[in-house]
């Protein structure tokens, strides 16, 4: 049983197991990274909506528009629910490449 050995800059030898185990502790810690940044740009558009919101609803209740002069209308909500879904498709297409790899692409690396 031969076992693939390298040797990493640190000096360190580093076998087939190990260089695995730390591919994969990348992919995670990027993962994490691609979702942590989703999450805060998510926020942040929520946070910008419900200041709209408060904006609508008190300029609603004072009277200074008319329903029909909403800020936030059902086009607002059908384009911030098509948003979400390609957003959703795009986190799920760019995980998937990076942690599902053809197993020719990760051998010729």
């Amino acid at each position: 049983m031969k076992i693939n050995v390298e040797e990493r800059a640190d000096g360190k030898e580093l076998n087939a197991e190990t260089r695995e185990h730390e591919e994969h502790d990348l992919r995670i810690s990027t993962v994490k990274r691609i979702t942590s940044l989703f999450e805060r740009a998510n926020k942040y558009v929520l946070g910008v909506i419900a200041v709209l919101i408060l904006v609508d609803c008190v300029t609603l209740a004072l009277g200074e528009v008319r329903p029909s002069d909403r800020l936030i209308n059902s086009h607002v909500i059908m384009v911030l629910l098509g948003a979400m879904t390609v957003q959703v498709g795009s986190i799920m297409l760019i995980i998937f490449t990076y942690l599902f790899r053809k197993k020719a692409e990760t051998q010729a690396e």
